[in-house]
């Protein structure tokens, strides 16, 4: 079981990364396995969630205590607190998983093989892309969240570009005409979309990515058959493995999305 000190218990940590981070191979146990599995502690402060091991302070999420304590105790918590709280518990989770070497898989997704480093690990969010090179995401009034399609629209709605893609789980176009894939990830600048059977995961990426290319490539994604567009394909023996591997590619890129997590029973089932 994964160390807890501070201002929260084993439990309510449970409760508030759930309730946090809803759904995805980082939901709840998935985060709290991911950190255990190298003997990442937590920390809780008045001000703070720190991820720390041997002593050594690797990340820092900023988290105001009685915000934390109102999520445990299942009090309503503004949409805008939640996205706040999601965003920072991601960014020291992700940073604390790069500093730490924390994530095993599959040696085909690069930067889970380097060595720790001692630089702290930044999320890139671009500020020069023009406003309108994507179109924005469709966000949910009540819940502050992107809108998720269900699984009837996954299979029963037509493909549209992946550029062009609004919610989570839309299906989008692959490079074939059959091919067809679901936005698992994406911001203002850039959209992540992918598809999964036993056997492979395969994930693409359009937008900005020049921009950012050197933050995709140390991820695992290659360039494609033009600029437009990247892709990294991976073999999987299995759903845990899928998981783990998609949540390591989109963590990877360092990338701040304003999507939640997917799910790898929704992505395999519309796949």
């Amino acid at each position: 079981m994964i160390a807890v000190a501070g201002l929260l218990n084993y439990t309510e940590l449970l409760k508030f990364v759930h309730k946090v981070v809803p759904g995805g191979y980082w939901s709840g146990t998935g985060i709290i396995s991911a950190l255990e599995e190298k003997k990442i502690s937590i920390h809780v402060t008045q001000t703070a969630i720190k991820l720390v091991r041997d002593g050594d302070v690797l990340s820092v999420c900023p988290a105001n205590i009685d915000a934390v304590k109102a999520v445990c105790s299942d009090k309503v918590v503004p949409p805008t607190i939640l996205a706040t709280l999601r965003e920072n518990l991601e960014k020291a989770v992700g940073t604390a998983l790069k500093e730490g070497n924390t994530v095993s898989s599959t040696d085909q997704v690069p930067w889970m093989n380097k060595e720790p480093v001692n630089k702290v690990f930044k999320p890139k969010v671009s500020l020069t892309m023009p406003v309108g090179t994507l179109p924005p995401l469709e966000f949910d009034e009540n819940t502050g969240q992107v809108k998720v399609c269900s699984l009837e629209e996954m299979t029963g709605k037509p493909v549209v570009k992946l550029r062009d893609a609004t919610r989570l789980y839309q299906a989008v176009q692959g490079t074939g005409k059959t091919s067809r894939y679901f936005l698992v990830a994406g911001n203002e600048d850039i959209r992540i979309a992918a598809r999964y059977a036993v056997g492979q995961l395969s994930i693409r990426v359009v937008g900005a990515v020049s921009q950012f290319k050197a933050e995709l490539v140390g991820a695992g994604f290659c360039a494609g058959d033009n600029s437009s567009y990247m892709s990294v394909h991976l073999g999987i023996s299995d759903d845990i493995t899928a998981m783990k591997a998609l949540g390591a590619v989109l963590f990877g890129t360092g990338l701040v999305f304003r999507t939640q997590n997917p799910e790898l029973k929704v992505l395999k089932h519309g796949s």
